[in-house]
């Protein structure tokens, strides 16, 4: 059986480091110190995690955003937990929530749909099916309608891709790796054209962020 003292936080460069007592010894664990290096399919996770009991959401969402071990975390007292689910919180209130209209994967620039005021019918309609699929499962889907490869750019915009359901498919794969950053503040943005996403979304976060936005 581990015995445990408090949690004590240590900031070394950009990384943050937990330091644990485990029956004496100390070892290090490294977590996230930043929301921007959360990905998509990271992000999908923790709100998959938001289902489950209480013991079993905290275990796997410190588990999901650091390196300490599910047995280990388990052993950690509960003021233990809260300190590190607290950390996770204002890391993620705390993160840039401007829209970004373009972002650069794996040597590619994407750019979001220059106007939605001309969204075509075939991408309201995927989106739509997307959202009815379940929008913490489709994340991926809805970024790759609503971003598209840069395919001419000058000081006044930048022209995207074509949409085409192939493409799509293929890119939403690659958007797993997007930021977590990127996709909830495009949601919001996207989320404000009509209010389109308003019965479909069931993503606190998303509605935490606009309450926060109205004060």
């Amino acid at each position: 059986m581990y015995s445990f003292s408090n949690i004590i936080f240590l900031y070394l460069l950009v990384n943050m480091i937990i330091n644990i007592d485990i029956q004496g010894k100390k070892k290090k664990y490294n977590m996230i110190d930043s929301w921007l290096d959360v990905s998509l399919s990271n992000l999908q996770r923790f709100l998959a995690y938001q289902d489950l009991n209480p013991s079993s959401a905290a275990t796997n969402t410190i588990n999901l955003f650091s390196d300490i071990p599910k047995e280990v975390i388990k052993q950690l007292s509960l003021t233990d937990v809260v300190a590190l689910l607290s950390q996770i919180n204002e890391m993620e209130f705390e993160k840039d929530a401007k829209h970004r209209a373009t972002f650069i994967l794996e040597g590619t620039k994407y750019g979001f749909i220059p106007s939605l005021e001309d969204i075509s019918l075939g991408e309201y309609a995927d989106i739509e099916t997307f959202i009815k699929g379940g929008v913490e499962d489709n994340l991926s889907n809805i970024m790759s309608v609503l971003f598209r490869p840069i395919v001419k750019e000058s000081k006044h915009g930048y022209t995207i891709e074509a949409y085409d359901g192939a493409t799509q498919k293929s890119r939403s794969k690659l958007f797993n790796y997007m930021s977590a950053v990127q996709v909830q503040n495009s949601l919001v943005f996207f989320w404000s054209f009509g209010n389109l996403l308003s019965k479909a979304f069931r993503l606190s976060l998303i509605v935490k962020m606009q309450k926060k936005e109205k004060k």
